[in-house]
Parts: C-alpha cells; sequence; structure tokens
C-alpha cells in the first residue's frame, strides 16, 4: 500500500514540475445538502449583469430596511425616516446620500458605471438627520433634536437648504410645536409646490398628565415652510380629531400635491384604524391648517385599537388624476383573536379618484399560509405609461424555517391592473427608494455591511434578467473541479500547511464566476485524510456544495503512537523526543520490557486510580491540538437570526459556540452545544437589532468518558 502511494505522489510531483500546475481541473467527488430538491429544475442562469458591486463607497447594512411587515410585537410595526438616497446627476454619474446617526450626513459620488469616485461629509453638530429633498432650485434637509424639557423656547427641527454644492444657502429654525420628539415612529415626507415646501411626518408630544397623551402621545404632524425667505407658515402640530385631518397614532406618512390641493396620507391604529387620505387647500395667508376639504378611509384595518395593524404602506403616487396607494396587508377579514396571530400577508395597490376618493383595492398577490411566504413593503417608480412596483418575498426553506429572499417587480397601469407578468430577480430591497434614470432605467442601491451593490434594472430587458425556475439556483445543481484531487503530506509538525486545489464550478456547462457566483472556503486541508473544498452561493446562486480531495501521509509515515501503560510514567521518566519530534518509547522504573516484547502494566495503589487514567496530561495535550478551528464564518437571515458555520474536524465529537455583546463574553453571553451527529452549523436566533455580536467556536472529543476541549477559534464580530 505504502509503494502505491509513493507512486501516486512521485506522479503528481511530476505533473506539477513538467506544467507547473495540473492543467485539466478534475471531477471530484461532491457533497450536496441533503433537504434540496436537486430534481428541480431552476432554468437558465440569468443574466445578472445588471448588479454592480461597488468598492470604496461607505459601509453600511441596509437590506430590507424599508420593510416594517413584522409579526405582532416584533421589529416594528411602523416606519422609520429614510437614511438612503440616491440621484442621477446631469452627467450621468449618481449620487449617493446617506445619513448615519453618529457621523451626520455622507456624500458619495459615482461614475456612470457605479465606480466610486470620491466622498465628503457635511459637519455632524447636535443635529441628526431625518429627511431629503431636492427641490426645483435648493436641496433640504431635515434636522431634529429632543425636547427633554418640554420648552417651547427650544428649537426641535431645523431646514437647512443648500446649493448643488452643498453651500448652505439659508435655515428655517422650528419650535413651540408641541414636540417632544421629531420624526418618531414614522416616516418623513416631503414635496414643494409654488415655492412652499411641505413636511408631512409623525412626531411625539408634551406630556400634559392625562391618561390620553401620557407619556408623549404620537401622531402626525404637517410644516409649511416659505422657500424664499426660510420661515415656517404654518403648521398642524397640535393635539386635533380625525375630522381635521389628525391621525393618532401614524405609523406612516406619504404627502402629494397638484394645482390646488395636497393629499396627504396616513397609516392609523385608532383614530381612526384606517388609511387613511385627507385633502386641504395648498398654503395661503392665513390658511386654517385644521380645515380640509375631505376625507377618506381608503383602506379599513381590522382590529381594534392594536398598535400592530398588519399592513405597511411603501408609496404614494399621482398619477394624472388618480391617487395610488401601494402596500401589504394581512387579511383584511382577520378577527380580533387572530390578529398577533396572523404571518402571511399579500401586496396591494388602492386607485383612488382624486377628485371623488372613490376608491378601488386591486390585490397583485393572493398567497395563502400554504404557500409560505412572506411579503414585503414596496417600493414604486413612475413612468411615462404606468409605474412599476418593486418588493421583496421570502421563501421559506422547509428544513431549518430559513428564507431566501429576492426581488418582485410587476408593472401596473393607470388603472391598478398589471400589465404583463410579475417577474423574479436577485436583488434587495433597502430605504433607498429607486429612481428612474434618463436612460429609463430602475436605478437604487443595498448594503450588506459593504460598499453599496447597486441595481440597474433596464426593464426592456426583465425576461433576460429574471430567473426562470422557482427563484435562486441551489449549487447542489452545479458541478464541482478541482485542479488537484491528491497531496502528498509534507513534513510539517505544526500542521499549518495547507493543501488549496483550485476550484471550477459549472451549472448547466456554463462555468460560473468566484466571487460572483460562489466563494470558496476548505475543510480539513491541513492533515492527511480526506478534505473538501467548499462552495457557498452568491448573487443569484445560493445554498453550498463541496468536493472531496485526499492528503495522502509522508513517504515515511509516523508509526508512534501513545502505549497503553502511558499514564503509569513518572515526570522524570517522560519519553524524549527523537530528531523528527517523535517520542521515543524510553523504559521507565515501572515498564522495562524490550521494545519487541508487549510491557506488562504495573500495579498502582488503591488511592491512585487518577494517575494510572489513560486520559494523561500528554494524551490530553495532544487530542486538544487536533482541535484547532479557524474564524467561523456567518449569513444573516431575515427574523433576526444569524447563520454561523464552522469546519468540519474528523478528530470531534462535538462542538460549543458561544455570543455575547462583549469581547470579553460576559454581557448576555450565550452557549450553545453541538454533538457529532449534527453537523457543523447552527442557526441563532431573537438576535437584537443594532446590536454587535462576538462569536467563538471550540472543539471537544472525548477520552475515557471526559471531555476535552480545543482552543477557542478567533473571535467572529458581527453587528447585527
Amino acid at each position: 500500500m505504502r509503494k502505491i502511494k509513493k507512486l501516486l505522489s512521485t506522479l503528481l510531483v511530476l505533473a506539477v514540475v513538467v506544467t507547473g500546475y495540473p492543467s485539466v481541473c478534475t471531477a471530484a467527488e461532491t457533497t450536496t445538502q441533503t433537504d434540496v430538491d436537486t430534481t428541480v429544475d431552476y432554468g437558465r442562469k440569468p443574466d445578472d449583469s445588471y448588479i454592480h458591486r461597488s468598492t470604496g463607497g461607505k459601509k453600511s447594512q441596509t437590506m430590507s430596511s424599508n420593510d416594517y411587515s413584522k409579526e405582532a410585537w416584533g421589529q416594528g410595526w411602523h416606519a422609520q425616516p429614510s437614511n438612503d438616497f440616491l440621484e442621477e446627476n446631469e452627467d450621468g454619474t449618481f449620487l449617493r446620500i446617506s445619513f448615519f446617526d453618529d457621523e451626520g450626513v455622507f456624500l458619495e459620488t459615482y461614475d456612470a458605471d457605479f465606480n466610486f469616485v470620491s466622498s465628503r461629509q457635511l459637519t455632524k453638530g447636535i443635529w441628526t438627520a431625518r429627511g431629503y429633498f431636492k427641490g426645483k432650485d435648493a436641496r433640504y434637509i431635515v434636522y431634529k433634536q429632543v425636547n427633554s424639557e418640554q420648552s417651547d423656547e427650544k428649537e426641535v427641527v431645523r431646514v437647512v437648504k443648500y446649493d448643488d454644492d452643498w453651500n448652505i444657502l439659508g435655515r428655517c429654525s422650528i419650535s413651540a410645536i408641541n414636540t417632544y420628539s421629531a420624526f418618531t415612529s414614522g416616516s418623513v415626507s416631503m414635496l414643494e409646490s409654488d415655492g412652499i415646501l411641505y413636511i408631512h411626518a409623525a412626531h411625539t408630544m408634551y406630556d400634559e398628565g392625562t391618561l390620553l397623551e401620557s407619556p408623549h402621545h404620537q401622531a402626525n404632524m404637517t410644516l409649511e415652510i416659505d422657500e424664499a425667505t426660510m420661515t415656517k407658515v404654518a403648521d398642524m402640530s397640535a393635539v386635533s380629531n380625525e375630522k381635521t385631518g389628525y391621525v393618532s397614532h401614524s405609523w406612516n406618512q406619504f404627502i402629494q400635491a397638484d394645482d390646488n390641493y395636497i393629499y396627504r396620507l396616513d397609516q392609523g391604529d385608532s383614530s381612526p384604524r384606517a388609511v387613511t387620505l385627507s385633502k386641504q387647500k395648498k398654503y395661503y395667508e392665513g390658511i386654517d391648517m385644521y380645515h380640509i376639504e375631505d376625507r377618506r378611509e381608503i383602506f379599513p384595518i381590522c382590529g381594534t385599537g392594536q398598535v400592530y395593524t398588519g399592513v405597511s404602506i411603501g408609496s404614494f403616487d399621482l398619477i394624472g388624476n388618480t391617487l395610488i396607494t401601494a402596500g401589504n396587508s394581512i387579511d383584511p377579514d382577520t378577527t380580533d383573536r387572530m390578529l398577533n396571530m396572523v404571518k402571511w400577508r399579500n401586496v396591494f395597490v388602492d386607485v383612488t379618484d382624486k377628485d371623488t376618493f372613490d376608491t378601488k383595492t386591486i390585490w397583485l398577490t393572493n398567497y395563502t399560509d400554504d404557500d409560505k411566504i412572506i411579503v414585503y413593503t414596496p417600493h414604486t417608480v413612475v413612468t411615462g405609461d404606468g409605474m412599476y412596483v418593486l418588493w421583496e418575498e421570502g421563501y421559506q426553506d422547509q428544513e431549518d424555517g430559513d428564507y431566501n429572499i429576492l426581488t418582485r417587480i410587476a408593472k401596473i397601469k393607470n388603472d391598478g391592473t398589471l400589465d404583463g407578468k410579475i417577474y423574479r430577480i436577485c436583488a434587495r430591497q433597502t430605504d433607498c427608494k429607486p429612481i428612474l434614470t434618463s436612460k429609463g432605467h430602475i436605478v437604487w442601491f443595498m448594503t450588506n455591511d459593504s460598499s453599496p451593490v447597486f441595481y440597474d434594472v433596464d426593464p426592456a430587458r426583465l425576461d433576460d434578467i429574471c430567473f426562470e425556475g422557482p427563484g435562486y439556483i441551489q449549487l447542489s445543481t452545479t458541478t464541482m473541479k478541482l485542479s488537484q484531487d491528491t497531496y502528498t503530506e509534507i513534513e510539517d509538525s505544526s500542521h499549518t500547511h495547507s493543501y488549496r486545489p483550485d476550484v471550477e464550478v459549472y451549472y448547466k456547462g456554463e462555468k460560473l464566476t468566484q466571487d460572483r457566483d460562489y466563494t470558496v472556503s476548505y475543510e480539513d486541508n491541513y492533515t492527511q485524510g480526506t478534505a473538501y473544498a467548499v462552495v457557498m452561493g452568491k448573487g443569484v446562486f445560493t445554498g453550498w456544495n463541496k468536493a472531496a480531495f485526499t492528503i495522502l501521509p509522508a513517504e515515511e509515515d509516523n508509526t508512534w503512537d501513545v502505549p497503553d501503560w502511558w499514564g503509569t510514567a513518572k515526570p522524570s521518566q517522560t519519553p524524549a523526543a527523537d530528531p523528527n519530534g517523535n517520542r521515543k518509547d524510553t523504559p521507565s522504573a515501572t515498564a522495562t520490557a524490550k521494545p519487541s516484547q508487549t510491557p506488562k502494566p504495573t500495579k498502582a495503589p488503591a488511592n491512585s486510580s487518577k494517575a494510572t487514567s489513560s486520559a494523561s496530561p500528554s494524551r490530553k495535550t495532544d487530542a486538544a491540538a487536533k482541535l484547532k478551528l479557524t474564524k467561523p464564518k456567518t449569513g444573516k437571515l431575515s427574523g433576526n437570526k444569524l447563520y454561523v458555520c464552522w469546519t468540519e474536524l474528523t478528530a470531534a465529537k462535538g462542538y460549543q459556540l458561544q455570543y455575547a455583546q462583549s469581547k470579553n463574553f460576559k454581557k448576555k453571553l450565550k452557549t450553545v452545544n453541538k454533538n457529532v451527529s449534527t453537523q457543523s452549523y447552527t442557526t441563532l436566533k431573537k438576535l437584537q437589532k443594532k446590536k454587535t455580536y462576538y462569536i467563538r467556536v471550540r472543539a471537544y472529543t472525548q477520552i475515557s468518558g471526559k471531555k476535552i476541549y480545543g482552543k477557542w477559534s478567533p473571535v467572529k464580530k458581527v453587528k447585527y
């Protein structure tokens, strides 16, 4: 057998010497997910040239940040102000505007091909940016600060006017608007019309000490600002009633305008419990902000006053004579008893005549509980002949309950009906509202603890970029080829030399691109035995696949093993090491048998059972040394979950994972134990958003019934 191994080793060395490296990748044994149906036809690989991954831009985490379609009492039943905006400049370049609470406003320029060009930062100060609007002649950013003193003298909102070079042209300081904290538990919607800047948003109000209004009750709020003088000319901020357009709580706010009126949309949970539309005359001197022309509950919400509504609104647009609202909702007929239990939603558009307020609801999807599809909050993009509705959908894995999330795109006509089919593409939605470019493309960006990834979707090519099959393509349906499938182990007592064959992956005969379609890692590739090249899906691919390769023993095999009498040797008689680092079987005073003889164990005293145990310190040390793990890998999942995987060790009997919110693993420490019968991954659940987690893993084996732990892996830091 050793001759055969040596011959294989020699042939491999010759191949490397003659060719520099094996010129043809060899097919290797592959292992795929056992929980994936490999008979599914995922169709052709879609054209993914619309995805542009930039480098150099400021990193952040924005995936699904526009969504508030969570379960009752979950991670948010209300909208949040957007932090990310995108504009196309006149020269075809792009401007990214992003708010960071701790650092201020960042402005980044990208060229027409979405390559990072430059960045600048606006001065932070004590103010927090909460809204942005580009008008005809200027740009506006809305800032806030908390009024904990409930003082009418304190400035609570500041609107700053900028030119295109971001020079300050003016400021509007706003106080005495019954506001404890502006822009809380809602969005910020802005527009300009006839020289007036309109801001429709939410705020928490002064604590008046009554049961109804304590503490700091939340409602909608409207501010009207003269753009020329940068002064507030009108506001609606006092406690009122729904006949005046007042909505409390108001979980989301939008505003539109035509030549004569402004139209405000609010999502109420109690007064009223509905998506409510109101119409008011545009600003004029002496306007009564609490007088409205019309008001209608265009989408009633089931329930009786719960803060959770089962509804989320993503957009509100005015096209001609029609107001179009896009959102999602649970079954509107859900009873109070079932409200907190219903998880599944569908996408709808409300089409409203702006003059009569007559409204028609059109459902774009018709999912049931059996479909196990989660629908997220939609965006819209208005075009010359209708609009596109974009939303994320999550597809549940029946084995582990996790979700693969992608984007659906549907074109609708001005009457709200579908214009063609609903497409499915590889993309994620964020709080960056997609824009329509001068080329007629739909463009937006997302970040995943990374610089921006831009999506440049040409509506005319949706058939080319969409999935033909059910969605992301499983890597289990691909073929892997390795540049080398056999290695000979070199002499390396530290076991730090790794064996890493090149990997090629093919899907339906098409060669995939590393780091675009998949990433590569290796398992058990330091010592002799079976090792694996592992590929993880990326872009339009998901899941994993792995191919085995063999590491043969070195030419001179090390045949030394721990003798069965090793635990009885005295410290002064510990076997010495030979020049190759192998310990010699040095006879002890209690074991003097010749090498060719089987040594007889000595009789130990009755009270020395620990000394005679086969789990000696030396053996424990040797065992622990084989349990070395690299830094674990992670992937964020929906529903406040985190996927964690690590290298599988053949010497391990199990693993122990710890995660905490502090580097010293003391704050909110939790431990997960995995035995050898389970796979080398786990899913952490119920994680807190905007928290940093520290994760480490160690392996263990068993000697004489006792667990022997290896060292902790390097710590993986994840900001959730």
